[in-house]
Protein backbone atom coordinates (compact mmCIF):
# COMPACT_ATOMS: atom_id res chain seq x y z
CA UNK A 1 0.00 0.00 0.00
CA UNK A 2 1.15 3.39 -0.92
CA UNK A 3 1.64 6.24 1.41
CA UNK A 4 -0.97 7.95 -0.48
CA UNK A 5 -3.57 4.98 0.09
CA UNK A 6 -2.56 4.76 3.32
CA UNK A 7 -3.38 8.44 4.62
CA UNK A 8 -6.61 7.52 2.38
CA UNK A 9 -7.41 4.59 5.26
CA UNK A 10 -6.54 6.84 8.22
CA UNK A 11 -10.09 9.33 8.08
CA UNK A 12 -12.35 5.83 7.97
CA UNK A 13 -10.00 3.87 10.51
CA UNK A 14 -10.13 7.21 12.87
CA UNK A 15 -14.21 6.74 12.80
CA UNK A 16 -14.40 3.12 13.16
CA UNK A 17 -12.35 3.46 16.41
CA UNK A 18 -13.89 6.66 17.28
CA UNK A 19 -17.71 4.73 17.13
CA UNK A 20 -15.62 1.35 19.13
CA UNK A 21 -16.33 -0.52 15.91
CA UNK A 22 -12.82 -1.16 15.01
CA UNK A 23 -9.80 -2.50 17.06
CA UNK A 24 -7.75 -0.17 18.13
CA UNK A 25 -4.62 -1.76 16.71
CA UNK A 26 -6.28 -1.93 13.27
CA UNK A 27 -3.69 -1.00 10.35
CA UNK A 28 -4.82 0.40 6.47
CA UNK A 29 -2.00 -2.40 5.94
CA UNK A 30 -3.96 -5.03 7.77
CA UNK A 31 -7.36 -4.36 5.63
CA UNK A 32 -4.95 -4.19 2.33
CA UNK A 33 -4.01 -7.95 3.18
CA UNK A 34 -6.76 -9.31 4.87
CA UNK A 35 -8.79 -8.53 2.24
CA UNK A 36 -6.89 -9.00 -0.96
CA UNK A 37 -5.29 -12.36 0.79
CA UNK A 38 -8.73 -13.69 0.43
CA UNK A 39 -9.48 -12.04 -2.86
CA UNK A 40 -6.75 -13.65 -4.32
CA UNK A 41 -7.08 -17.33 -2.91
CA UNK A 42 -10.63 -17.40 -3.64
CA UNK A 43 -9.55 -16.18 -7.44
CA UNK A 44 -6.93 -18.54 -7.85
CA UNK A 45 -9.09 -21.46 -6.30
CA UNK A 46 -11.71 -20.34 -9.01
CA UNK A 47 -14.57 -19.91 -6.72
CA UNK A 48 -17.20 -17.76 -7.55
CA UNK A 49 -19.93 -18.93 -5.29
CA UNK A 50 -20.93 -15.53 -4.16
CA UNK A 51 -21.77 -17.33 -0.47
CA UNK A 52 -18.09 -17.84 -0.17
CA UNK A 53 -16.88 -14.39 -0.77
CA UNK A 54 -19.51 -12.72 1.64
CA UNK A 55 -18.51 -15.81 4.29
CA UNK A 56 -14.73 -14.52 4.18
CA UNK A 57 -15.99 -10.98 3.85
CA UNK A 58 -17.99 -11.68 7.36
CA UNK A 59 -14.72 -13.49 8.62
CA UNK A 60 -12.18 -10.67 8.13
CA UNK A 61 -14.74 -8.07 9.61
CA UNK A 62 -14.73 -10.06 12.56
CA UNK A 63 -10.99 -9.83 12.74
CA UNK A 64 -11.17 -5.90 12.64
CA UNK A 65 -14.13 -5.64 14.94
CA UNK A 66 -13.28 -4.38 18.10
CA UNK A 67 -13.61 -6.79 21.10
CA UNK A 68 -16.74 -5.91 23.56
CA UNK A 69 -16.19 -4.66 26.64
CA UNK A 70 -15.62 -7.05 29.20
CA UNK A 71 -18.38 -8.29 31.51
CA UNK A 72 -18.13 -8.16 35.61
CA UNK A 73 -18.77 -11.78 36.72
CA UNK A 74 -21.76 -12.42 37.65
CA UNK A 75 -22.51 -12.90 41.33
Amino acid sequence: MTNTSNSNWNGVLALGRAQGSLRADATGMDIQVLVSGAARALIELDIRDPAVWRRYAQLISAALRAEPASREPGP
